[in-house]
């Protein structure tokens, strides 16, 4: 196929040649970009337009980069070629698509897509409703709610790898369920009464002592367990996981969830912060929130 060149100066203006919708134009840098002073524009760069060209960039050359339909009328058939412009017109044909590998990248860059809403209802799916989870006649215990949570499966990980970790440091571990639920009440309790420092848990003093938790643990036994305390293998992380030392827990308890979860028909999300003000990739600052620091999870906000 021969390669036909029209070294004509193109005219985007002229009737004799038609466009396609499917045009690339793409402007280059202008006249004096290298240069300490230029006459740049203010305008918001991701929508530009003439008004806001300086005059630099209007004296810049440009590419134009398009497909068409050439039409032989002699041998009676169309061949889709590319086109581009920059002083002059050529045209290559389509076999010869690497001629354009002097283009900018600009050129390629993705269009930012725009979207035209219209208002109209949404189809709903033909669905009864029913409430699959079961209300209770009688409301449990503050003790069944958590075991329902921290069943036998989730203390079992706890104390598995705890004391597996307490193994590689050569540290004692053998800890039991018993512990481990005992261990989990003590924080629970220290997060609604807490004092200065943990040991002041097992003093003497009447005026910090608290026998629940002196009864429960001991205080060296308490410390060896969070020393150790772990939920995964240590030795198995995931480095671009921010939660993998903690991310098997999430597995389970959002499997739990998800069992105890009501089954409603409109059901909402909303944010909920933790507090937390020690160091942690993790950690979100939103400001004008009650709880300013901390990490922020998504929790269901039913009826």
């Amino acid at each position: 196929m021969s390669q036909s060149i029209d070294l004509r100066p193109v005219d985007l203006e002229e009737d004799d040649y038609l466009f396609p919708p499917e045009i690339n134009i793409a402007l280059l840098l202008p006249i004096n970009s290298v240069e300490d002073l230029t006459d740049e524009d203010s305008g918001d760069e991701e929508y530009l337009n003439i008004n806001n060209f300086p005059g630099s960039q209007l004296l810049a050359p440009a590419e134009v980069m398009t497909k068409y339909i050439d039409v032989d009328e002699d041998a009676g058939n169309a061949t889709a070629v590319g086109l581009n412009l920059t002083a002059s017109r050529k045209i290559v044909s389509a076999d010869h698509w690497d001629a354009g590998d002097g283009i900018p990248l600009r050129v390629f860059q993705a269009v930012k897509k725009i979207y035209i809403w219209s208002e109209t209802d949404l189809s709903l799916p033909d669905i009864k409703w029913t409430t699959m989870y079961k209300v209770e006649s009688q409301l449990p215990s503050e003790t069944e709610l958590f075991l329902r949570f921290f069943n036998e499966e989730v203390i079992d990980m706890f104390v598995f790898w705890s004391n597996n970790y307490a193994t590689k440091k050569k540290r004692t571990g053998n800890m039991t369920h018993e512990e481990m639920y005992a261990f989990i009440g003590i924080l629970l309790l220290s997060g609604y009464l807490p004092v200065p420092r943990r040991r002041m848990f097992w003093e003497q003093r009447k005026d910090t002592q608290n026998i629940l938790v002196a009864d429960a643990l001991s205080r060296d036994r308490f410390e060896s367990i969070m020393q150790n305390l772990h939920c995964c293998d240590n030795d198995q992380l995931d480095p671009s996981d921010k939660f993998t030392k903690v991310r098997p827990l999430f597995d389970k308890l959002n499997k739990i969830f998800q069992e105890y979860a009501p089954y409603w028909e409109q059901h909402s999300v909303d944010e909920s912060m933790i507090p937390y003000f020690g160091k942690h990739g993790c950690k979100q600052f939103i400001r004008g929130n009650p709880i300013r620091y901390g990490y922020k999870i998504w929790i269901p906000a039913g009826k």
